[in-house]
């Protein structure tokens, strides 16, 4: 008896026919798929950046300089700026990391117009500074 492995390897071009013919006629269907698929990682994606923006607002989805609560305009800073030294990583992927390794210090919520003020004018802002 053959295992599934080599059964795929010996019969890997008929297979390959044989899925992409049902794709064709059950379309609809793989359209359906997908898009279901794209939905389910976008909401998953909004919930960790929630998750991840709240934590570093201190509990609450806010800036922690003006207090704006737009999330589409939340970012995550770096308290302390790292210039090019560091390639600074981004996104998703970031905050899956960030949760990984236990919400380290280092970094804290702004707007994005806090964000740009803050990098013109080189302040660094803090919860502490600010109150």
């Amino acid at each position: 008896m053959s295992s599934p492995q080599n059964y795929y390897s010996l019969h890997r071009e008929e297979i390959i026919l044989k899925r992409r013919a049902w794709r064709v006629s059950h379309r609809e269907q793989v359209r359906q798929q997908q898009q279901n698929c794209y939905n389910n990682k976008r909401e998953k994606r909004e919930q960790l950046k929630v998750e991840v923006l709240t934590y570093y607002g201190k509990g609450q989805l806010v800036c922690v300089h003006c207090g704006f609560n737009t999330v589409q305009a939340l970012t995550l800073d770096h308290i302390q700026p790292l210039g090019s030294k560091v390639k600074r990583p981004t996104g998703i992927n970031f905050y899956n990391r960030l949760k990984q390794q236990g919400y380290p210090e280092g970094y804290q919520t702004l707007c994005a117009n806090c964000q740009m003020i803050k990098m013109f004018k080189g302040e660094e802002w803090t919860v502490n500074r600010l109150k």
